[in-house]
Order: C-alpha cells, then structure tokens, then sequence
C-alpha cells in the first residue's frame, strides 16, 4: 500500500510538471497594476519564449525543484521563479544588479493556446502625441514623443520616444477613452494607462516597485526632441582611451588601432534594452559593410571584471556579435564614463555611438536609439546612418 501511495504521488508530480508546457498569461503586479504578457514554455527543450508585442525573447528554463522554475532573462541576471500547481502559478520576477534583489510578485494562468491578450474598440489614441512626465511636487521632469498605432492584432501599439532612447514596446487597448498600455522584455517593465479627453490625456506611468510619475499628453503633429546629434559634448577630437579586454588583459585604442580605417565606438552596457536594438542594428549592417570597424566600450553593473566579462559573453552570443567588445568598467556607478573616456564633456545616455574617421578623431556622436518601436523614428535613423557612414568611409 506504501508502495502504491509513493507512485501516485510520482505520477501526480510527473503529470504537473508536463502540464506546464504551453503557453501561459502571467501578470506582474506594478504597485496594484497588472502588466499582463505571454511565456510558452517547452519543459523538454529547457526553453521558454516570452512575448511582448513584436518582440519573442527566447530563454533558458531550470527545473529547481519539482514544479519550481527558474526562468532567465535577457538582461543583468534577472529571472523569473514560478511555482505552478495545475493550470496556475505565483512566484516571483527578480531583477538583479549586483548583489542587490528586487523582487515583483506574478501570477500565472495556463492558456489553450497563443492568445491575442489585448483588443481596443477605438484608435483614438492613434498619432503623435507631446507626453510630459511630472515630478511629486508637480514641476515638469521631462518631455517625450509619444507614438501610437492601431496594429494588426487589434491592440493599441506604441512607445514613448526621449532624447536618451525609447521605451520600447508597449501594447494594450483602451475603451470608452480609457487606455491601458503594457510593456516588459525582461528589464524594462512599465504599466502606461491614462485617460482621453478629446486631444489630451492625463494619467500615470507605472514601473517595479515604487517608480510612477504622472503624466500629460497633448496631441501634436509638431513636437520634436533636440538633434541627438548636438547633445554629448567632447574637448578633443583625437581619441586615445584605456580599457580591458574580456580575458582581462589591457586594451589601448588611438591612432594606431585599426589603422587607416572608420571606427564607431558604441558606449554600452549589456544590461540596456536600447543597447540591445542598437547592437543588432550594428551587427546587420556589418555583415554588408565590411571596411568599418565598431567597438563596444561596455560598462557593466557587476561586482567585479569576470562577472561582466561573463554578462558580455552571454550578450554577444544571443546576438551572435560581430565586433569587439572591451570592458570599460565592471562597476559604472564607481567609474564612469567620462573616467574611461577622457575626451568626453559630458554622457547622458546608453547608448552613444561615436563616429571616428580613419584617423580615429571624432566626426559625429549620435546620443540613444530610437529602435524598432519607434516606426518612422527609426527608419529616419538608418537613412542617417548610412549617410554619416558614407561621410567617413
């Protein structure tokens, strides 16, 4: 009778734990919102794939402890760690910099098949948008861009465009001039939902545990951001900088590197969502450009050089890089850009792209990307782009 018990219980474990394959609804809770988005799950590949909007991040899947996963994320070392029992499941995701967790509870609901979570009855919301971001105490913190579309799956699409990057993508739906946007891809995780009124709307923008501002937005076919091309700064056009090479060996760049030849150096971090854009963007374009050289001056949020060595290996391999990457710094918070880079007046975003002739002195230093996300921002960017690569070729 033992005997049969134990093997019941086996059985019953083995079947809960074949039950989590397929496609699963799971929701953060952002300070009482929910930001719902898509995982499927493939237990046998030790894979699962998370969904949000046009973008699939493909990730690896740990068996922890019977119906206990462990889920990692593209970026620093965040995961997720889900406990299912049947067709639900709570846990927790968990960002990760340095030695420090900040844990967002989540919730699991198992799905028949891939779902179109988000259809919206209207498009009002639809255009250009002049989206001011609002301190406590009610002055203004910053202005945006913000773009929406209707898409093909029926949802509200868009994002919120800075002059230090863009928040990637967001998707919901909105009703009865009510709006819901979601946006998470591992890092970036942010709950958007405002009310409209005519050509303005007025709400809050959610992020984690704390984060939130309020926001204004202001229908506008005018609104621009500042050239991202006259933001950094820098007092001397020749270029020579110390870094470390992943193996932990120095990297000295001037003249002398790649000589003769156009060089952009990418200030980066592998835990930035826009890096991630501009990266891939990088690498395509070098498969047709081949007398063009880019270098990746990285700076990382680890506890010392092999844990970021380990963090840029794990980013070059998802993106399959074709270029160099060297460590600026392991500990950005402790040595910063304008250290490693000493020809640098000021640094105000990851990414920067800094155009050097063959002679390896500054042409142009564009400030952010504009992704994928951003529609016509972003093909306005590859015609610019290819247009400064031509300059110094």
């Amino acid at each position: 009778m033992k005997f049969v018990v134990i093997l019941f219980m086996i059985l019953s474990c083995q079947k809960n734990i074949s039950d989590i394959n397929g496609f699963w609804k799971v929701s953060l809770d952002l300070q009482g919102h929910a930001l719902p988005f898509q995982l499927e799950i493939n237990k046998d590949e030790k894979t699962a794939y998370l969904y949000n909007s046009d973008e699939v991040h493909e990730l690896s899947l740990k068996i922890k402890d019977q119906n206990f996963f462990h889920i990692d994320l593209p970026f620093d070392e965040n995961f997720l760690e889900i406990q299912f029992s049947g067709k639900t499941g709570k846990g927790f995701y968990v960002k990760k910099k340095k030695d420090q967790l900040d844990r967002i509870k989540l919730f699991a609901i198992k799905l028949t098949e891939k779902s179109v979570l988000f259809k919206t009855t209207d498009d009002l919301l639809a255009g250009d948008w002049k989206v001011d971001f609002f301190k406590e105490d009610g002055s203004l913190e910053k202005s945006s861009l913000g773009r929406f579309k209707k898409n093909k799956r029926g949802a509200i699409q868009g994002t919120l465009i800075t002059e230090t990057g863009d928040y990637r993508f967001f998707e919901g739906e909105g009703k009865s001039n009510l709006y819901q946007l979601f946006g998470f891809d591992g890092q970036m995780n942010f709950v958007f939902s405002v009310k409209l009124n005519k050509d303005k709307f007025e709400g809050r923008i959610y992020s984690g545990n704390s984060w939130n501002r309020k926001i204004i937005g202001t229908r506008s076919n005018d609104f621009k951001l500042n050239d991202p091309e006259e933001l950094t700064k820098f007092n001397t056009k020749l270029v020579e900088f110390k870094a470390k090479q992943l193996d932990g060996s120095d990297f000295l760049f001037d003249k002398k590197t790649f000589p003769n030849t156009p060089v952009i150096l990418q200030v980066f971090g592998s835990w930035c969502p826009n890096c991630l854009d501009e990266s891939e963007f990088l690498n395509s374009f070098l498969e047709k450009e081949k007398n063009l050289k880019v270098i990746a001056v990285s700076f990382e949020r680890a506890l010392n050089h092999k844990k970021a060595a380990y963090q840029i290996e794990k980013f070059k391999k998802r993106i399959n890089a074709q270029y160099l990457f060297v460590v600026g710094s392991h500990d950005k918070d402790q040595k910063g850009v304008l250290e490693v880079l000493p020809f640098l007046e000021n640094h105000l975003s990851y990414p920067t792209m800094i155009f050097l002739d063959k002679n390896k002195k500054i042409h142009r230093i564009h400030t952010g990307f504009s992704g994928p996300a951003t529609g016509k921002a972003f093909e306005d960017f590859k015609v610019k782009f290819k247009s400064i690569v031509q300059e110094i070729l």
